[in-house]
């Protein structure tokens, strides 16, 4: 790795690189990104820019150098990950770095953690100055002291494109990792989400086995309860988590240790579309900040005003910046484990009720098949909801396999008492299309519920089918909206819907089952499908 040159600045930057801006504040990011046209100022000081073809992360395009032991170690669970030979990274190493001659890089030396104590510093080079800005609002700045090294090194070029032909890759963009050279090179596309992803996955993967990774946002409450949000990209973790009547403790990146939880970012990076300042105030004041970085937002021209509402750039518009005055303080060790666990899913099929409460076993099984319900084409030419269950997808860069980490969520949530919720930010009775998606102010109610223990005391029904219990009154939630099956305007229909979602939660809980523990198997054993008359109900649904 070593004969690439592109860990050791010192030695390539009278050679090969032009300018190194090394550290550089917001403010001076922010300057360089207008002044070299990479995007714009908007009304408040956050910075516009697009990402061109590249608006979500590209799933296909992360490869893995398995040399060395920690190569061989590596892995990012339930993503897919083409192995690379180390001469083809090498190779393409060098084609980098001709591609930098003479061209600026922006570095930054920064601290995964907390503000104190033991985090990994890792270095971030990019090619743009607002890829850096994004850098630094998502990291805390920690210049090297010393002969410190980084514990690795994420090189990003977007305007360095892989050639399939030559590289052995199946498209031009690309995330490569290697981790026995403690790097990763990440080229061909502009989207943020695609750096902070190289960031997160090398630093769960360099993480103890006492430590586990979880991509989740946390929050904590007046009171010191700790809520963490597992789910998704879209199913409005942030959005839950920045509750105006908490502190936000991490957006995204979080370990869980025998100490508790720990943030391993400083910032938030959100979608945005659709955002409101009555809605989420907090949300509305950080993307519209100084030094905030804005992609794909609309912008109008005449006064440079924002345009949440504007879809014309991305469905997936997003937001970058620095919350450290929104962050819970570190005193005392951290906010230590999780009191409340909600397991997050947007259900466009109407199926699930707003919030139920679950086992820990059924916490593991909604854990594993991290379900997200879809819009799809149909023959017919109409756009119609499917589910879409991908097990285990993207919980994070580790060793094990998915059932071993999820075994491992579980025995953290056995010992520390956690109690798991199912929530539904979704759609409750009628699919999307015929029915009004659950209002934020509802999942906020159900959260703080929940949290408060205002739900202890409350009566609960188990749903038939999912066996999971649903409270049959909540604060502040209309008693109509607590349960699915009132709400849905044909039974036949909803029955149809519910047991088309439980057969594909089964089907892929199916390549998990032979390894997981008897109390997981026992409580599934008791899921009944309707299936000996599925085709009937269906027919009937169809008739009217």
């Amino acid at each position: 790795m070593s004969d690439t040159g592109l860990i050791d600045l010192a030695s390539i930057t009278r050679r090969h690189l032009g300018r190194v801006y090394h550290n550089l504040a917001s403010a001076q990011l922010v300057e360089q990104s207008v002044r070299r046209r990479e995007g714009h100022l908007t009304r408040g000081g956050a910075l516009a820019v697009r990402t061109g073809q590249h608006t979500e992360r590209s799933l296909d395009a992360s490869y893995l150098v398995e040399e060395g032991e920690a190569g061989a170690q590596f892995a990012l669970v339930g993503e897919p990950v083409t192995p690379l030979a180390p001469e083809r990274f090498a190779a393409l190493g060098q084609r980098l770095l001709r591609y930098l001659q003479d061209r600026d890089v922006f570095v930054l030396d920064a601290r995964l953690g907390p503000d104190e104590g033991d985090g990994a510093r890792i270095r971030v080079i990019t090619e743009t100055a607002w890829h850096g800005l994004l850098a630094r609002n998502l990291y805390r700045p920690a210049p090297a002291a010393g002969d410190t090294e980084p514990a690795f090194t994420v090189v990003h070029a977007p305007g360095f494109h892989a050639v399939p032909e030559i590289d052995g890759t199946a498209g031009t963009a690309f995330t490569i990792f290697h981790p026995a050279a403690r790097c990763v090179y990440v080229g061909g596309t502009r989207y943020g989400g695609e750096l902070r992803k190289a960031v997160l996955a090398m630093s769960a993967a360099r993480l103890p086995s006492a430590v586990l990774p979880l991509w989740a946002a946390a929050s904590v409450d007046p009171d010191g309860r700790v809520a963490l949000f597992l789910g998704r990209t879209g199913n409005g973790k942030t959005s839950l988590a920045l509750d105006p009547g908490c502190r936000l403790l991490a957006d995204h990146g979080l370990t869980w240790g025998p100490q508790g939880l720990t943030a391993l970012e400083r910032g938030i990076y959100a979608s945005v579309l659709g955002l409101e300042q009555a809605a989420e105030p907090l949300l509305y004041e950080g993307a519209t900040s100084f030094g905030a970085v804005l992609e794909n937002v609309a912008v109008r021209p005449q006064d440079r005003a924002l345009d949440f509402a504007d879809d014309s750039l991305a469905q997936n518009t997003r937001a970058a910046f620095s919350a450290t005055g929104l962050t819970a303080p570190g005193a005392s060790g951290g906010p230590g484990h999780p009191h409340h666990a909600f397991l997050i899913t947007r259900d466009l099929y109407g199926v699930l009720p707003p919030i139920a409460r679950l086992t820990p076993e059924q916490a593991v099984f909604a854990f594993l098949i991290s379900y997200l319900s879809s819009l799809v084409d149909t023959e017919a030419g109409l756009r119609d909801t499917r589910p879409q269950v991908d097990p285990a997808r993207a919980r994070s860069a580790r060793v094990v396999s998915p059932d071993d980490y999820a075994k491992q969520f579980m025995a953290r949530v056995k010992e520390h008492d956690v109690t798991c919720w199912f929530l539904n930010t979704g759609w409750v009775g009628e699919p999307m299309g015929r029915s009004q998606r659950i209002p934020l102010e509802f999942s906020r109610a159900a959260v703080r519920a929940a949290v408060s223990g205002a739900l202890d005391a409350v009566p609960y029904e188990p749903d038939p089918l999912f066996l999971f219990e649903v409270p049959k009154e909540c604060p502040d939630i209309p008693e109509e909206w607590l349960d699915p099956r009132a709400r849905a305007a044909d039974p036949a229909d909803y029955e149809v819907r519910a047991n088309q979602l439980a057969r594909a939660f089964l089907d892929a809980f199916a390549l998990f089952e032979e390894s997981m523990p008897g109390s997981v198997l026992e409580m599934l054993s008791q899921v009944v499908l309707f299936e000996e008359t599925l085709d009937v109900m269906e027919a009937f649904r169809l008739s009217f």
